[in-house]
């Protein structure tokens, strides 16, 4: 796992702390985003969409918190990768799942949304769903 700089983290968390007052209605921006793009992932998602929506952002929260350390994420996203796989989510998920969350942090943070922050924010994408793409593929833990 390639480690974030401490200014891609610094970028990320202040950029998540302006989102978090409003993080429910973050969530269901998201899906709106992702079912309007991808209409065909509609079905993976079962039960309340709002409530998906703030398992989301929950999630979102903890990868930020740990943004300095990652590496004790890897085996619960790969695990989580695991899972998505069951529930019938392929690697070309990922991508659209990426710019929907980008598009959505750029709705809510306006001109905040610069090069650097989405760079950042590309960066930790990467970071995470790399031991989730693992996972969905039944490679082991450690590299």
């Amino acid at each position: 796992m390639t480690i974030l700089s401490d200014h891609q983290i610094a970028l990320v968390r202040s950029s998540y702390d302006r989102i978090l007052p409003v993080a429910e209605e973050t969530g269901d921006l998201f899906f709106s985003r992702l079912f309007e793009i991808a209409p065909y992932v509609r079905p993976l998602f079962h039960g309340d969409i709002h409530l998906q929506g703030r398992k989301v952002m929950e999630m979102l929260t903890f990868i930020v918190i740990s943004a300095d350390d990652l590496e004790q994420l890897t085996p619960r996203l790969h695990r989580l990768g695991k899972e998505h796989r069951e529930h019938g989510v392929i690697s070309g998920h990922y991508d659209i799942f990426a710019s929907a969350l980008l598009w959505t942090l750029e709705r809510m943070l306006g001109r905040e949304f610069t090069d650097d922050v989405r760079n950042a924010w590309v960066a930790l994408y990467v970071e995470v769903t790399a031991p989730m793409k693992k996972g969905a593929a039944g490679e082991p833990k450690a590299a």
